[in-house]
């Protein structure tokens, strides 16, 4: 009788599924208490709106922006006119993009899958053949 054969291998095998199914449904959350004394300082507008600047630099996101019609000047525009917690929503936000799509968990994701048909198809005892 093989590993792969036996129930206590099956069983942690299922139990493994479950775990992994469950940790890749957990959302990343991240929160902290903020005081009531700490205030919006001019310093802090002036960082959000580089930061803000420096993503809008993008070649692909300025290019996008110009096929909606926007100018440089009046993206600039607006950008002023944006009160202190619009621009450090938005600046928050704009950070919290992936440009390259999360790549990375795709890749851990397709990993995953693949490593559980193969264990699947070990305890089935069935082989696939391509031909």
């Amino acid at each position: 009788m093989t590993i792969a054969q036996q129930s206590w291998f099956k069983h942690i095998c299922m139990l493994m599924v479950a775990v992994m199914l469950s940790i890749g449904f957990v959302p990343n959350v991240e929160a902290n208490f903020i005081s009531s004394t700490d205030a919006y300082t001019a310093a802090d507008r002036s960082a959000d709106l580089s930061g803000v600047r420096q993503t809008l630099e993008n070649k692909v996101i300025t290019q996008r922006l110009a096929d909606f019609g926007y100018s440089p000047a009046e993206i600039d525009g607006r950008l002023a006119q944006l009160s202190d917690n619009e621009l450090h929503t938005l600046a928050s936000n704009i950070q919290d993009v992936d440009m390259a799509g999360g790549a990375l968990g795709l890749v851990i994701g397709v990993l995953i899958i693949v490593i559980l048909v193969i264990v699947i198809l070990k305890i089935t005892n069935k082989s696939v053949t391509v031909s």
